[in-house]
């Protein structure tokens, strides 16, 4: 706290089991509690989801350490910056972002460039999206006004749209939202439309879902996707879309196995459709490893650039899959099942069928359904995969 005029005088009260640190000045008096974090000879690494962990939550205690009235920011240093984003990640419940933007937020979007600010908005509404969804709506709507950049204003109404599609089941809503945003250009406007494909997908609407993905997809540039690209290192990106790279140091991304076609020019006897075949599982490879790892922003944001470049994926190739594998990892089983649900109940012939199904079983356990149900419906897959040929489970 601020001190005027007067040293202040700091002493300790010790009880049995804490210290308690406490200063005062001119008639004021501040008491804390600091906790001291024993020392280790192991070198600490950020590729840790446990590193990233402890640092995080750290970081929480040191900041709500300060009084209300002051920034707590104020003398952080580049390094500190660089490992409080460092150790960013996606979170189901993520109480760093969510003291962060509900406490301290007037201080901390002051020192923050547009792509890092847009960086914690929505990792911030993706911590609260499925435990409170009405109060990420209105978050949502606050960040917007808070923007200058029509594209981002835009970011943030299809992530309304995309709560209430998944989480308030509102899709008339959802409908609401999107279909004012298609006639926008650029970006903002094939997100919208990729959107809208979700939405059909939701609504067991195929050929519809098929239109607006295809329509993306045929005016793609059909780049690598960032997940695939040759340094393996996904660039730090908001969640809602973008995927311009931040001007901030990354942590150290996993060693993967090399499988890119990256760098690469296509030989003109290889069909374009096998080039994006070979580019699809290169993606899903990558995007699986990075899940395993719990590198779980980086996985989210290599789906982005999958989606972005081939939204179609999500009917012909294994998307789904990896999206269920991220937000079961997530612990958000009913935004997996949502998605894994639609892709089965459309898809009829598909390699990929038997794992969505069995994934489908896994999150209605997780999800408590009542024994009775579980298998009730894996009676009903079993017998589906035998019509169709597919054999057991």
């Amino acid at each position: 706290m601020p001190w005027r005029r007067s040293a202040p005088r700091i002493d300790r009260h010790y009880d049995r089991s804490r210290s308690y640190p406490t200063a005062e000045a001119d008639g004021k008096r501040s008491e804390a509690v600091v906790p001291f974090l024993s020392m280790a000879r192991v070198q600490s690494s950020l590729d840790s989801m446990t590193t990233r962990t402890a640092f995080r939550r750290t970081c929480l205690v040191m900041l709500k350490a300060f009084p209300e009235t002051v920034d707590p920011v104020a003398k952080w240093e580049a390094s500190l910056w660089s490992n409080f984003f460092r150790t960013l990640d996606i979170e189901k419940d993520n109480p760093l972002i969510e003291y962060v933007v509900t406490k301290r937020w007037d201080a901390f979007k002051k020192k923050l460039n547009p792509e890092r600010k847009t960086l914690l908005e929505d990792a911030f509404l993706f911590s609260l999206e499925a435990r409170k969804p009405k109060e990420a709506m209105e978050w949502a709507m606050e960040f917007g006004k808070d923007s200058p950049a029509a594209t981002r204003a835009v970011e943030l109404q299809l992530k309304r749209a995309e709560i209430l599609m998944y989480y308030l089941k509102d899709l008339k809503g959802a409908r609401d939202v999107i279909t004012p945003l298609l006639s926008a250009g650029g970006e903002a406007g094939e997100w919208a439309r990729i959107r809208m494909g979700d939405l059909e997908f939701l609504s067991r609407n195929l050929n519809e879902a098929t239109q607006r993905y295809g329509e993306v997809q045929g005016r793609s540039k059909h780049g690598v996707p960032d997940a695939v690209s040759e340094s393996h290192t996904p660039a730090h990106t908001g969640l809602s879309g973008s995927t311009k790279p931040f001007g901030f140091a990354k942590r150290k991304a996993p060693k993967l196995e090399s499988r890119a076609v990256g760098g690469m020019e296509p030989p003109s006897a290889v069909a374009d459709w096998k080039m994006g075949a070979i580019r699809d599982v290169a993606v899903a490879e990558t995007v699986a490893t990075l899940i395993d790892q719990e590198f779980y922003l980086e996985a989210f944001q290599s789906l982005k650039s999958w989606e972005r470049a081939s939204p179609m994926s999500k009917i012909t190739g294994d998307f789904i899959l990896k999206e269920g594998k991220l937000y079961m990892a997530l612990k958000d089983y009913a935004r997996a099942r949502a998605v894994l649900s639609a892709y089965c109940d459309q898809v009829d012939t598909s390699n990929f069928l038997p794992d969505a199904l069995k994934m489908i079983v896994t999150c209605m356990i997780y999800m408590n359904e009542p024994e009775a149900a579980v298998e009730k419906y894996e009676k009903e897959i079993k017998k589906r995969m035998e019509a169709g040929g597919g054999g057991e489970l």
